[in-house]
């Protein structure tokens, strides 16, 4: 599942091209914008669904988002919409702390939520909370995509099945290390608006809604606070547009599948039948 065209969804698009070349029909395209599986494919004139990851280390799994409110972490408005690994992370346990929540409590108290302005030292402290993570049990990722059939890795791992071969491709079972991480998300650290009609500073817009002057401009001017180059007109530095993401990361996936949506040596193409 993967958000915006980062270079997750290229290798989604990289992956779905190379199997229609293999004459594979897709029932489903690649996902991109979306918290929808990946992709769906025809085999024997069944759907099967697929999870994209363009390799083992990089990408988040199960990244759901989290806020500090009031004292204590809960889930976010969005997370509704994640029902089902939500409920994995409810009954996570570790050394009798029950609940990602709870762990989280117990352990990280951020600035974002609690102090009333956030500069670049309250920032800075707040990405420190990412050094710290949580042991999880080797099966979380299969309850994770219980209702997923495959997974396709990069990097020359290939295709596997979460938790059985249900289309009888003879892919092997995933067998991967995870651990729980806090992920700190910027958004734009830039905020700007239009110099003509002034108002607030208040989001990073190439044109004015109101009287639809044109805010970005091809000449950048250079931030006095993080000095980089920016394509604002009129603009400001923010240092607390982040956000929180509960995310399990992969440290390692102990063996290479045989199988391979993709074209690498020593794999080969499932035996999918069109």
């Amino acid at each position: 599942m993967v958000y915006g065209d980062n270079k997750g969804h290229r290798y989604e698009k990289k992956v779905a091209q190379f199997m229609k070349e293999k004459q594979v029909q897709l029932s489903k395209e690649p996902a991109g914008s979306s918290a929808d599986v990946d992709l769906e494919f025809l085999h024997d004139s069944k759907k099967f669904s697929m999870e994209m990851k363009e390799n083992v280390r990089d990408p988040d799994w199960g990244q759901v988002g989290v806020n500090y409110n009031s004292g204590k972490w809960g889930w976010s408005s969005a997370a509704k919409n994640k029902k089902d690994i939500i409920e994995v992370y409810n009954n996570l346990e570790h050394k009798g702390t029950v609940g990602v929540l709870n762990f989280l409590n117990s352990k990280f108290i951020p600035n974002k939520g609690r102090v009333e302005k956030i500069g670049e030292k309250e920032r800075e402290e707040d990405v420190k909370l990412l050094e710290e993570f949580l042991p999880v049990e080797s099966n979380t990722i299969k309850k994770f995509y219980a209702k997923t059939d495959y997974l396709q890795v990069g990097d020359g791992y290939g295709l596997y099945h979460f938790k059985s071969d249900v289309g009888n491709l003879g892919t092997m079972e995933i067998d991967a290390e995870f651990v729980l991480r806090l992920r700190l998300k910027a958004h734009h650290n830039h905020l700007n608006r239009c110099p003509k009609c002034k108002g607030a500073f208040k989001g990073a817009y190439k044109k004015c809604s109101n009287c639809g002057l044109k805010l970005s401009t091809e000449k950048p001017t250079i931030c006095s606070s993080c000095k980089r180059n920016v394509q604002y007109l009129d603009f400001i530095h923010v240092y607390d547009n982040y956000s929180f993401f509960a995310v399990l990361k992969c440290k390692s996936i102990s063996k290479k599948s045989k199988l391979n949506m993709e074209p690498f040596e020593g794999q080969e193409f499932p035996p999918i039948i069109n």
